[in-house]
């Protein structure tokens, strides 16, 4: 960054800080066409920064293993990377992942390569870490860092859930769901067929509604951040939560 961040921090510069730590360091959610559940974590760790997928080191291995019973262990961001070629087993294939926070709020997976960074924003990081380390959401922070810091991990966060494309409960078929053309011929009142002409319409039955997409929390932290929103009214009706929470993969036993 240009210059060292103030200790005091103004609107404008927490909104510059929070644009530079996701420009650079943005792990993005894994959210496939067809989705049946959405698991919510906290924040991206070392492997997550390196491949830039959720769930990339131990805790996805634990994840993969614990949603295939064993059968697959490689860690489930890895599944998604742009050029690999591991073929997604079935038993993940509808699994959706999502962070709160798209970057690290812990320091470790900026260092050693983010030394400078590190140096350069102390104040921030121990702000995120003040964040990370929350058990209330409205609780009051001396930190002007990490009372302005807050707010925005939360807007990030609902926008970003906001933003996947789902139809509404009872709607009968996805936006983007493929149609399927049927040829209909029209009838005159004498019985005899006038003529002949190509309609559209959804291939999915408007009589099966498509589900709620599940969400989940993982991790205190997580639950945190999506009951607060559900407080706000802020949970899309697409989304149904799914309680009591889920501890963090990394903590997942059979």
């Amino acid at each position: 960054m240009a210059r060292t961040p103030s200790p005091n921090p103004s609107d404008a510069e927490v909104a510059d800080v929070f644009c530079y730590l996701k420009r650079h360091f943005e792990v993005k959610d894994v959210l496939p066409d067809e989705l049946d559940y959405i698991y919510i974590l906290e924040s991206p760790h070392v492997y997550e920064l390196i491949f830039r997928k959720p769930l990339s080191g131990a805790s996805g291995e634990n994840f993969s293993r614990q949603l295939t019973q064993g059968t697959h262990t490689v860690p489930f961001g890895l599944y998604h990377r742009e050029e690999g070629n591991l073929p997604l087993p079935t038993a993940l294939a509808k699994i959706g992942v999502m962070n709160i926070c798209p970057f690290p709020l812990q320091s470790k997976p900026y260092g050693p390569g983010g030394s400078q960074l590190l140096a350069a924003m102390q104040d921030v990081l121990q702000a995120l870490n003040v964040i990370r380390g929350s058990q209330n959401f409205d609780t009051v922070h001396i930190s002007g860092w990490a009372r302005k810091l807050k707010p925005m991990i939360l807007t990030d966060f609902r926008d970003r859930l906001h933003g996947i494309p789902l139809s509404e409960p009872g709607s009968g078929s996805h936006p983007e769901q493929r149609q399927e053309n049927r040829r209909v011929t029209s009838t005159t009142a004498s019985g005899s067929a006038s003529q002949t002409r190509e309609m559209t319409s959804p291939s999915q039955d408007e009589n099966h509604p498509p589900e709620p997409v599940k969400i989940r929390a993982c991790g205190t932290f997580a639950e945190m951040f999506v009951n607060k929103l559900d407080d706000d009214g802020e949970i899309p009706r697409q989304l149904r939560i799914i309680r009591p929470r889920l501890d963090h993969p990394s903590l997942w036993t059979e």
